[in-house]
């Protein structure tokens, strides 16, 4: 459900790209009939209470769900990697475009072709491991995500097929409730594998929080999406005086100082946001309850309360607009100069965004900042699950341990893709080299000084000047921040960030950005990523979350009342939740 604004983005993006073409690819692991779900066992189909929802939420537990414990699900080593070909299921070409470009010792065999089915496929070797690649939009087909639970349950059944197998598996944050659900058991405990807590020390924790069911740690975030503030420069200097990402980030840190500086924005002839949706998940994601109280009742968030009425004071300001996001008016904001001061957008989603702006968009590119934002939030992100049946383990653990623990590795995508990666040391520049399980905690210390990297890519003058060369207009913070790290400002580089790094350990202005203005965005995604409190893989809260921002999108337009509102939403969640045997 909360992945409509980034399918949204996608269809504007991607739309008239071919799914590929070529002769129908020969039967292998994994793909005999991807899309033929005749003759499965296992009963997907939609009923009352899964219509309408996205395929990765139909649940596959029950009849079909293993109660394996954490001792049943041990491998030891003769039972490992019996197999020398791994099948991998992925959504879409992200991963395989990582391996390809990032992962050590990959070969390609053969390029991703499709078939009539709508079904990609690839080969690659690693060492004397032959990779099989099977490319469908399980996350959001009905069919596609059938063909997959039927492997995932099948295969742990006597006499599964040799042939047709999963070894590991791609989810994103609508269909992680799906398969880690208690009582699924279709996704091995990493810890099972071999794979430690203390090698994921640096992952983000609400990555962590929401792939694991109880005790069980069920998948690793390879590719995360904290939500930020993205700001156009032009107007922030317009409104502030300057773009410089630290001033902004102050005059947005938290909601009375981000109205204040809405008051400013008016005032200056500009719109604070783009539409009534923009900041609706920065606040409903403060929730930290239930949408039903114990007792069966609706409860309405204060969060939610003050996102209608700062929504409200906006338009009657003439503050923010009515584009809907993902609409031709919200696209035209990125694509031309623009009269919006900023947008809360995730890190997938602005990476989609900068995939169609280039250095000849005049009026956009370069243009652009980010900002941690009043408050914490996440939109996307991707996860990697072992499949419990998988024929080699301890292969799997070697991939998730390579691409959400290992720091070579993930600086390697993180500089090559733009991929946020879930490492923190990586993000904040100080991945060490060699160092594969991130224990390194460097990171950890940062807490007073990350603040100061956010300062970095200003587009004016004089800061370009101060950061040209050396030590040249270095602060009494920077040189504090130097000392903490046990550096030497005579034997060290200035970044642009204003954190002194030593030239041979760290990437330094590897992480600049063109796009934002020569911004190191790395520290900002990672204040926003550990900003996130109160992650939630719930369709029945998403749902209600809608259904509540549409109730009032009348009232923003001046069509009804707020009570009217209210009432709607009330109605709406009632026909929802309420069978006709039950009172409200």
């Amino acid at each position: 459900m909360k992945k409509r604004i980034i399918a949204g983005i996608l269809a504007i993006l991607v739309i008239g790209s071919a799914t590929g073409c070529g002769s129908k690819a020969d039967d292998r692991p994994g793909n005999e009939h991807p899309g033929d779900m005749s003759g499965t066992d296992v009963d997907l189909s939609e009923s009352e209470d899964t219509a309408g929802q996205p395929a990765g939420d139909r649940d596959i537990s029950g009849d079909y769900a293993t109660d394996s414990s954490l001792a049943d699900l041990m491998v030891s080593d003769e039972a490992s990697d019996q197999r020398k070909e791994y099948v991998i299921y992925c959504p879409d070409e992200t991963l395989p475009d990582i391996f390809v470009t990032c992962y050590p010792g990959y070969e390609v065999i053969s390029e991703p072709t499709g078939d009539e089915e709508g079904v990609r496929t690839a080969e690659g070797v690693i060492g004397d491991m032959k990779i099989h690649w099977v490319i469908t939009d399980y996350l959001s087909d009905d069919e596609k995500a059938g063909h997959l639970d039927e492997l995932l349950v099948g295969q742990q059944e006597e006499g599964a097929s040799e042939y047709d197998w999963v070894d590991l598996f791609v989810i994103d944050e609508v269909n992680i409730e799906k398969y880690i659900a208690d009582g699924v058991d279709v996704a091995l405990d990493l810890r099972s594998i071999g794979i430690r807590n203390r090698e994921m020390r640096q992952q983000f924790s609400y990555t962590r929080t929401l792939a694991t069911d109880g005790l069980q740690v069920l998948g690793a975030s390879f590719d995360v999406s904290p939500g930020v503030f993205l700001y156009r420069r032009s107007v922030a200097k317009a409104v502030l005086g300057t773009d410089d990402p630290g001033v902004v980030s102050d005059s947005v840190k938290d909601w009375d100082t981000f109205r204040m500086t809405a008051e400013k924005t008016g005032e200056a002839g500009y719109k604070m946001l783009a539409g009534y949706d923009a900041a609706f998940d920065v606040y409903s994601q403060a929730v930290g309850h239930d949408w039903q109280s114990d007792d069966g009742s609706l409860q309405i968030d204060e969060h939610l309360m003050q996102w209608v009425e700062t929504t409200d004071d906006f338009v009657k300001k003439g503050i923010c607009g009515d584009a809907e996001i993902g609409s031709d008016e919200w696209m035209a904001g990125f694509t031309g100069k623009g009269d919006v001061f900023g947008y809360f957008l995730s890190a997938e989603e602005i990476g989609l965004l900068k995939e169609e702006i280039d250095e000849s968009n005049t009026d956009s590119f370069g243009d652009w900042g980010i900002a941690p934002g009043p408050a914490g939030w996440y939109r996307g992100g991707s996860w990697l699950c072992a499949a419990v049946g998988t024929p080699n383990p301890k292969f799997s653990a070697e991939i998730i341990r390579n691409l959400t623990c290992n720091e070579q590795v993930m600086q390697d995508i993180y500089e090559k893709t733009g991929i946020t990666v879930n490492n923190r040391n990586v993000l904040l520049g100080f991945a060490e080299h060699g160092n594969m399980i991130g224990e390194r905690s460097l990171s950890d210390s940062l807490s007073e000084s990350v603040d100061e990297s956010i300062t970095s890519g200003s587009n004016e003058e004089s800061d370009r000047e101060d950061t040209s060369s050396g030590s040249h207009g270095k602060s009494e913070t920077d040189t504090a921040t130097s000392e903490s790290f046990g550096v030497s400002a005579d034997d060290s580089s200035q970044t642009a960030s204003g954190i002194v790094r030593g030239t041979e350990e760290f990437a330094g202005d590897a992480f600049s950005d063109p796009f934002f203005g020569g911004q190191q965005t790395g520290p900002v995604y990672d204040k926003a990523a550990n900003a996130v409190q109160n992650p939630v893989a719930d369709w029945e809260r998403w749902t209600l979350d809608d259904m509540f921002q549409e109730a009032y999108y009348p009232y923003f337009r001046g069509e009804c009342s707020l009570n009217d509102s209210l009432a709607s939403f009330y109605q709406n969640a009632k026909e929802m939740l309420i069978t006709e045997d039950e009172e409200w």
